[in-house]
């Protein structure tokens, strides 16, 4: 009997906007590297049309890396909402040759 194992890049794929970082890490586990941190003052790269949530200057940001098959996989959270539970939601993922 043969089981069938997804490689990390299909999961990676199955990942959509408005996802939550719990369910992100039920489906890829841990990231290689996280990040908690700011849009800089004067920074209009949280605006970008790609972005499914938009993310103001000096608003918070999560990033998380995750290094598999040879590629670097970006995830982005959003803060989104006042809850405590999980209040990150996929705005925006991203796969590269090397890191960015």
């Amino acid at each position: 009997m043969s089981w069938f194992h997804p490689s990390f890049r299909r999961k990676f794929e199955r990942i959509k906007a408005g996802w939550s970082s719990s369910q992100v890490r039920s489906l890829l586990g841990e990231p290689t590297e996280a990040e908690d941190t700011r849009v800089p003052d004067g920074s209009v790269c949280g605006t970008q049309p790609a972005l499914a949530y938009k993310i103001e200057a000096g608003e918070p940001v999560l990033q998380w890396i995750f290094h598999a098959e040879e590629h670097y996989h970006y995830v982005w959270f959003a803060k989104v909402g006042e809850s405590v539970s999980d209040c990150w939601k996929v705005t925006m993922k991203l796969r590269v040759p090397g890191r960015l």
